[in-house]
């Protein structure tokens, strides 16, 4: 996690096996919780490089928050709750710990 301006939060997940465009694989997420965040501001598939990206804005400080996302099959439910599939939980610390990076600013 990465912070890219004043209180704008930047997060990329990068999935194996690859996002795919035929709906087999992981090719939306929404969004179920957020502590700590407010409703992601915006939401990119990039399916060159294999990542999807989210940016959440007026995060509370630099404390640690959970991102829970899900992948879903259907573009129209990119919003909180719904879809189906793997679900991937995230906590984001601060200290940084692994391989995420937490930079306060």
């Amino acid at each position: 996690m990465q912070v890219v301006e004043n209180n704008s939060y930047n997060l990329t997940l990068t999935w194996l096996p690859p996002i795919t465009s035929n709906g087999d694989l992981i090719n939306y997420v929404s969004i179920l919780t957020t502590v700590g965040a407010e409703e992601p501001i915006s939401l990119s598939r990039n399916l060159t490089n294999n990542t999807l990206s989210m940016a959440w804005a007026h995060v509370d400080g630099c404390g640690s928050y959970v991102a829970t996302v899900q992948a879903v099959t259907a573009p129209s439910i990119l919003k909180r709750g719904g879809g189906v599939g793997p679900v991937i939980s995230l906590m984001l610390e601060t200290p940084p710990t692994g391989a995420l990076v937490c930079v306060c600013v």
